[in-house]
């Protein structure tokens, strides 16, 4: 569904993406594993348009998206829920669901994509009215997701969801993403949450100062001994 070959990207004269192979197929969820400066987060940068790419391609059910304006890949159906969340604080939870919906004008449709976020995140539906700053970490990182869930991706990009959150809200997360995945939302996920991670992930990279060092299905790198060692600190339960 979404195909990266050969990706090479940088910020002026450092190389971030130094010619990844990467595959999303449709209806899975495939996460980017690694430290700090691995990559990761430069990767979807690429893919969603905000970080030019210098070689490569990256292709959208055959079609190319090089070139093309962030918001029109948004158009075409990959949408990122960014680092950090990057909510407009001064506006309400209901205002900030609104602004995603950027590309549609239909009043119908609108109502309709509120609804499924307010069915996902029941939290949402009762803070609606609420300045968006005032929200906690976790509902702000609610927000997020469900502000790009207005865009009504195909392709959902989440960027490090879980960052910043305790423990608890963080498995709340993790299963609201399992659930979008199963009402047919690909997913491609950068954490570095790697056990919470891999245990929902269908596929997974492992990438390393821009390149990738290890794959394979979520279930198998969970068990590697050199995946537990560098990223679950030597404890996978």
């Amino acid at each position: 569904m979404l195909r990266l070959e050969g990706l090479k990207a940088s910020y002026g004269s450092i190389m971030a993406v130094k010619g990844i192979d990467i595959h999303i197929p449709e209806g899975k969820i495939v996460a980017l594993l690694g430290s700090n400066g691995a990559g990761k987060t430069s990767t979807l940068k690429a893919i969603s348009g905000v970080l030019p790419v210098d070689q490569g391609r990256i292709e959208f059910k055959g079609e190319s998206l090089l070139n093309l304006k962030p918001e029109k890949i948004a158009q075409k159906g990959i949408v990122q829920s960014p680092e950090g969340r990057q909510i407009f604080v001064s506006l309400t939870v209901a205002e900030n669901l609104r602004v995603g919906a950027f590309n549609e004008r239909r009043k119908d449709i609108i109502q309709k994509r509120l609804k499924f976020v307010y069915d996902i995140f029941p939290r949402l539906l009762e803070r609606q009215n609420q300045v968006a700053g005032t929200l906690s970490g976790g509902e702000q990182q609610m927000l997020a997701i469900g502000r790009a869930l207005m865009a009504n991706p195909e392709v959902l990009l989440l960027d490090e969801p879980s960052l910043g959150l305790a423990p608890l809200i963080v498995k709340d997360i993790f299963s609201i993403i399992e659930r979008l995945n199963q009402q047919g939302v690909t997913i491609l996920i950068v954490e570095q949450n790697a056990l919470q991670t891999l245990k929902i992930a269908d596929y997974a990279y492992v990438l390393e100062t821009g390149r990738v060092i290890m794959q394979g299905k979520g279930s198998d790198l969970l068990q590697d001994e050199r995946v537990i060692e560098a990223y679950l600190g030597g404890n996978k339960s």
